[in-house]
């Protein structure tokens, strides 16, 4: 994981602004709220609508991709 982060921030796909530290930790928080973050995609109406929501998130905040 380490290694395809370091070369994302190489060609440029990840701000070279977030830290590899940073990209772990928040993996790691949606990790361990994985079962609450799944309840809510299953009580949402639109289970795939909201997990498409959250990969965006993930991948590009709630500014969108620059």
């Amino acid at each position: 994981m380490i290694r395809i982060l370091e070369e994302g921030k190489a060609s440029g796909e990840i701000s070279p602004n977030v830290a590899v530290e940073h990209v772990l930790a928040f993996i790691q928080l949606y990790m361990n709220q994985y079962e609450t973050i799944l309840e809510m995609a299953q009580h949402s109406g639109d289970l795939n609508g909201f997990l498409e929501g959250m990969v965006h998130l993930f991948f590009y905040g709630i500014c969108g991709k620059p």
